[in-house]
């Protein structure tokens, strides 16, 4: 189930243990996807992290996958960068930080991201059903 955003009078309105549970899994995602998209396109530029977290997003939204970022992400065999104790682990760059909230805040609100709804695969090489698009940086981005 997607978060949503909430308004300040509706942050008023809870309780403070609630608010303190909705705010852990908040920046929990904003840890992952930030994390993720510098694990798997760190150094490239924000369309290319933007779309690489978009998959991640649109997996959860998927009746194929987990329903939160953090098991899609965690899930066995799909991240090898998080699997492999790769780049995922190192301090994302400012850029992975604003590319990562500026695409959950779009994803919160409107619950689109960069890719239509059915692109959930990600790699350098063609997988799922077809390929979406080829990026500048040679990555396959597929449907599932």
């Amino acid at each position: 189930m997607r978060k949503l955003i909430l308004t300040a009078a509706a942050v008023l309105a809870l309780s403070a243990p609630v608010y303190a549970e909705m705010s852990r899994e908040i920046d929990s995602d904003l840890f992952n996807v930030a994390h993720l998209m510098m694990g798997e396109a760190g150094y490239t530029d924000s369309t290319e992290r933007r779309l690489t977290a978009s998959v991640l997003l649109n997996r959860v939204d998927s009746d194929k996958f987990p329903d939160t970022i953090g098991e899609c992400l965690y899930q066995p065999g799909q991240y090898s960068t998080v699997r492999d104790g790769g780049p995922f682990w190192n301090e994302p760059t400012a850029d992975c930080w604003k590319d990562a909230e500026e695409l959950l805040t779009q994803w919160y609100e409107t619950g689109e991201t960069d890719l239509p709804e059915n692109v959930l695969y990600q790699s350098l090489f063609p997988q799922g059903t077809g390929t979406h698009l080829i990026s500048g940086w040679g990555q396959y981005f597929c449907y599932g």
